[in-house]
């Protein structure tokens, strides 16, 4: 088999990761992420320089003491 090149317009890949689409699924995402954590966590969307983010944080000490695992289990749920 040849060799295969795939060329990406990199200004339509940042266009598409900041769009509003997707910014409504992360932000689905990240919502549905801190509903699961419960009380002790808030989340923020936001649009980055390059895609849209979903910000989760801990605040309470009991919450920030367990680390960043009680959210990457969230996420994976």
């Amino acid at each position: 088999m040849g060799d295969i090149r795939i060329e990406l317009d990199h200004d339509a890949v940042r266009a598409f990761l900041q769009s509003s689409d997707v910014a409504e699924m992360v932000n689905s995402y990240g919502s549905r992420a801190v509903n699961s954590l419960g009380k002790g966590y808030e989340g923020e969307p936001y649009i980055g320089p390059n895609r849209a983010n979903y910000a989760v944080e801990a605040t309470y000490y009991q919450t920030k003491s367990k680390g960043t695992a009680p959210i990457l289990e969230a996420l994976g749920d």
